[in-house]
């Protein structure tokens, strides 16, 4: 399984065994509290050591992106679980339409006790 990384406060990534060595149970209360958040895209190593985010780079260099891959000069960390993220995408887009098929149900309920009232004369 992949390493995972995540974005500190200051920007700097850093992977996940890196920040629970250091904060231990606080790891996961950084997390949950939103101090720390983890990085959905591809990362990798800068020949300076650095972590960085796929899409950084190729803002920065553009073309050359690809050439210092196939160099060996940026080395793939990552690669994210993008089935995680598709399931939590489908997730939201399921809590959405269930909420808009409740809205649809409480109105029409609502017409639906209008017209039995009606009906029964109430």
């Amino acid at each position: 399984m992949d390493e995972k990384y995540y974005t500190t406060p200051n920007g700097t990534i850093v992977s996940e065994s890196t920040l629970r060595s250091k904060y231990g149970e606080k790891f996961d209360s950084f997390l949950s509290d939103g101090k720390i958040t983890e990085v959905s895209e591809t990362v990798y190593e800068t020949p300076n050591g650095s972590l960085v985010q796929e899409s950084v780079l190729k803002d920065k260099y553009g073309e050359k992106f690809n050439t210092f891959l196939s160099d060996g000069k940026l080395k793939k960390k990552n690669r994210p679980n993008r089935l995680r993220q598709f399931k939590l995408n489908k997730q939201h887009r399921l809590r959405q339409l269930l909420y808009l098929v409740l809205e649809v149900f409480r109105k029409n309920l609502h017409r639906l006790l209008r017209l039995v009232e009606a009906y029964l004369g109430m």
